[in-house]
């Protein structure tokens, strides 16, 4: 069931038989300030509000109807000013209904020539109103918290209740008064278990599991029955409380006259039905002491199913009392929010859901830990912009290395520079600034304009780079060079201290040559902090292309790449090491490079192709675009490297550490990564195809398609890797993340998986057998057909509407694991333990059940048509309702203390 409903307004839902029909009982609650009964709180604070003020174990509601309405308070009476006083009077008044409480002091019973006498009450500043104070005792069911009743040692001194009906005084030690209070009473005690009614064999026989014929619905009401109302709340009340605020000697208070009104959209054999839940004001709860109250809406509807899962959506919202809104509003307001591409965007704005009128929505800033959806606007705008910027960005790159080339060539034939100032004022352009934040309630209405604006962007960053190109092509032709012949892009920016200072020192030296001055160029090399500037600019330069090098065009060093493999076969003749040595573009094809030290080198761009790098040491050094195709890295440490983008097809990899690298978008085409460790490694958009991963260490490893993440896109159509067939056998995956991933035939044999997550996965045939997955989590429409979890520990596992048919599940763990609506049909699940299991409305169908521990298992409405159930455990299992014919076999299975009650096929 989708809710749909505004921040300010708390929902709850219930399903339950009344013995004849299955209902829907809908429950709204608001919480509201007394001095500004319209300023709502919103809901994450509503439920943080009761649990400081009620506790965190005393139930804020049971969800259920009450036959009218009532009102509770929680809290202390305070003395005025704060001045001691040995007694005072509370009171509470809601419309025209008003109840007051006589509070005293501490008091005992004491005795006096063997006369009961009541001692003088000792004065206070403040005291609990809960029924610890009211008349009761261990002895005394109506409530066994309070004080009064005599104790045992029949002549000793005992206290009195503090609390009591100034109407029914105590004056003797016989007398037995109903317990005082303005509080909840406890569901268990007798003046409302009393009502529970007859569940006797007749009942098991007709209602089982509704309520019992006579039971009476004023079980419900929790409230004294003085503070129950004739009929409802109309919700417009005024309030006024006496004596329970520390400063307040009297407050009052009007509630803010909404109404709720809720819709639910409900599957039938005719079709979706949109129907209304006829809503009323029924309980108040009063927190005087904190200056709050807290209004409970309820509503109850007939429903086609017992557990509300023919309810398809649920529309609730808050009106001005008298002034409803048409059906089709809501109705409107439910096609927004189920719309796919903006629904996210209309679930911010409560305006259609609120009365008109109200203070403004909150920044998304305010609410953004209720949930990740108020970011979206943020989101929207940020990969939007993001695409625009990487256009532009990726255009003004190509530009400024073909300039760059322009300049070169006229330099070298001694031409004029060409005019590049029309070009330059088209490189400098920029996107327009980033917005303002916006609020919530504005996301429907700037969607539209964020998307239109960031698709003029990015469409004028590819005009700008055609404006460019034709530029540049002009250019070209003037000078007379083939544009098509110009390198695209660039590689990544560098800064060398030395070469700059060098270049530096060489113009100065030519001006000298020439008699020209520079007495700028002078000071600026006299300046003793020059180099330490051109330093730290080189080290700011290396950072950066160390992290971000595969994000740019390879670095082609032309002639040098043989250069520098005699400059390394030297070293190695020597044993050197070559740890930190910049190498870019080395062509160190099949060299043994086994045992070396490359840590931190720069090498990118070198050919490393079918070399032996065994138990070499590369942590830190960077590969990006390396060729690595066929290469033997057993053992080696790539520790921290860099291989972004690097070739691997084929690597001999076993044992290596990647631990931290960064293998995005690299190739591992058929590499052998068997006992590598890549905890931490980044693996996105990573090509694995027919890569074997035996006891790889990668745990909290997210495989997806990262770099092809459509923002617009729901997430379950999102691109996802394509692991088809690889092996993971031992791989330590604790707490991975499969995003739409493509595991069909893929192995898991011994796996730990412990925590993972398969979101929107295609796993059919996979073989999990002997894998640790407790805690797995299955979401999205993963399919798992014919998968294998022989032996398996699935304890505590989530896989609630998997697509399972033909799983293998013999022998595995099931403990406490969650099976509900998981189609299960022709599984097998022989001799597994299945203890705590859910299963409700699971499809077992044809499945074979034999020899399974279903302790305490929940099966309520599974489908185990034709299923093999014998000599199972079904002790304390429930299985009502479950779903059997003619073909289902239960024959030796235990089902002592067994809920049973069949719904058999074809009857």
């Amino acid at each position: 069931m989708k809710v749909i409903k505004p921040i300010r307004l708390s929902v709850l839902y219930k399903a339950y038989s009344d013995g004849q029909r299955d209902v829907l009982a809908v429950t709204g609650m608001v919480l509201m300030p007394f001095s500004q009964p319209s300023q709502l709180v919103t809901e994450p604070a509503l439920w943080k509000f009761a649990a400081e003020q009620l506790g965190k174990d005393t139930m804020l509601d049971a969800a259920m109807p009450k036959q009218s309405g009532e009102f509770v308070v929680a809290g202390k009476c305070y003395a005025p000013g704060g001045t001691q006083v040995p007694a005072m009077e509370v009171k509470v008044k809601v419309g025209a209904h008003e109840k007051s409480l006589m509070v005293v002091g501490d008091r005992q019973w004491v005795q006096n020539k063997k006369q009961w006498e009541i001692s003088q009450p000792l004065p206070f500043t403040e005291l609990e109103l809960g029924y610890a104070n009211a008349f009761g005792g261990t002895d005394f069911p109506r409530n066994p918290l309070g004080k009064g009743m005599p104790p045992a040692q029949e002549d000793a001194p005992y206290p009195l209740p503090n609390i009591f009906d100034p109407k029914k005084p105590i004056v003797s030690v016989e007398d037995r008064p109903e317990p005082a209070g303005f509080a909840p009473i406890d569901f268990m005690w007798p003046q409302r278990f009393s009502k529970a009614g007859t569940y006797d064999e007749a009942w098991r026989k007709t209602r089982f599991p509704g309520y019992a014929a006579d039971m009476d619905w004023s079980i419900f009401n929790t409230a004294q029955p003085d503070q129950w109302m004739p009929e409802f709340l109309r919700g417009d009340e005024s309030i006024e409380v006496s004596g329970m605020h520390p400063r307040d000697r009297v407050q009052r208070a009007t509630l803010p006259a909404f109404a709720a009104r809720c819709f639910i959209t409900e599957k039938t054999q005719a079709g979706e039905e949109f129907r209304a839940v006829p809503m009323h004001a029924e309980t108040l709860l009063l927190f005087p002491n904190a200056s709050h109250m807290l209004l409970i809406f309820r509503g109850t509807v007939p429903i086609a199913s017992d557990d509300a899962t023919s309810v398809l959506h649920l529309v609730a919202a808050l009106e001005d009392l008298g002034q409803p809104k048409p059906t089709a509003h809501y109705r409107e307001v439910l096609a927004q929010r189920l719309d796919k591409r903006k629904g996210a965007a209309y679930s911010m704005d409560d305006n259609p859901l609120m009365p008109p009128g109200l203070k403004d929505a909150p920044p998304v800033a305010e609410v953004a830990e209720v949930d990740g959806k108020t970011q979206l606007k943020g989101h929207l705008e940020g990969n939007q912009r993001r695409k625009a910027e990487k256009e532009l960005a990726r255009g003004k790159q190509e530009a400024a290395a073909q300039r760059a080339q322009l300049l070169e060539i006229a330099r070298i034939n001694k031409q004029p520079p060409p005019d590049l100032t029309a070009y330059d004022k088209v490189l400098a352009q920029t996107l327009p600034p980033k917005a303002a934040p916006t609020r919530l309630d504005q996301l429907p209405q700037i969607l539209d304009e964020v998307e239109k604006e960031t698709a003029a962007a990015r469409a004028a960053a590819l005009a700008q780079k055609a404006e460019m190109d034709k530029m540049l092509r002009d250019l070209c032709k003037q000078q007379g060079i083939d544009f098509e012949k110009l390198p695209k892009g660039g590689p990544a920016p560098r800064v060398k201290a030395a070469e700059a200072m060098g270049r530096l020192q060489a113009v100065s030296a030519a001006n000298k040559a020439m008699g020209v001055a520079n007495p700028e160029l002078d000071k600026l090399l006299a300046d003793p902090k020059m180099a330490q500037r051109l330093q730290q600019a080189e080290d700011i330069s290396l950072k950066t292309y160390r992290i971000g090098a595969q994000h740019f065009s390879p670095t082609d060093v032309g002639g040098q790449a043989q250069a520098l493999r005699g400059q390394v076969l030297a070293g190695l003749a020597q044993g050197a090491s070559f740890a930190g040595q910049d190498l870019t573009g080395a062509d160190l094809n099949g060299l043994d490079l086994s045992n070396r030290d490359f840590a931190d080198a720069l090498m990118e761009n070198v050919n490393l192709s079918n070399a032996d790098l065994s138990n070499a040491k590369l942590a830190g050094a960077l590969l990006a675009h390396a060729r690595l195709g066929g290469a033997k890295l057993a053992q080696a440490n790539f520790s921290n490297a860099n291989l972004g983008k690097a070739v691997m097809t084929g690597v001999q990899a076993q044992g290596a550490n990647f631990t931290g690298a960064v293998l995005d978008e690299a190739d591992l085409t058929g590499a052998d990564l068997s006992d590598a460790k890549l905890d931490g490694a980044k693996l996105a958009s990573a090509v694995l195809r027919g890569a074997r991963l035996l006891r790889i260490s990668a745990p909290g490893a997210h495989l997806m398609d990262m770099f092809n993440v459509q923002p617009d896109t729901p997430v379950e159509e999102q691109p996802g890797m394509n692991l088809r067939g690889l092996d993971f056998s031992g791989a330590n995956l604790k707490g991975a993340m499969f995003m739409n991933s493509q595991l069909d035939g893929a192995c898991f044999k011994g796996a730990n998986l412990e925590g993972a997550t398969l979101l929107g996965a295609s796993a059919a045939g996979v073989d999990f057998s002997g894998a640790n997955m407790v805690g797995l989590r299955v979401v999205m429409g993963t399919r798992l057909e014919g998968a294998v979890f022989k032996g398996a520990n699935l304890s505590r596992s989530n896989f609630r509407g998997a697509m399972m048919d033909k799983a293998d599940l013999s022998g595995a763990t099931l403990d406490s694991a969650d099976f509900c609506d998981t189609s299960l049909k022709l599984a097998v699940l022989t001799g597994a333990n299945a203890s705590n299991l859910l299963a409700a409305k699971a499809n077992f169908s044809n499945a074979r059940l034999d020899r399974v521990n279903f302790f305490q298992a929940i099966l309520q409405k599974a489908d185990v048509a034709g299923a093999d159930m014998r000599k199972s455990n079904f002790f304390r299992a429930d299985l009502i309702k479950l779903k059997r014919d003619e073909l289902s076999l239960m024959d030796g299975a235990n089902l002592d203390n067994t809920l049973l009650k069949e719904d058999r096929h074809g009857t």
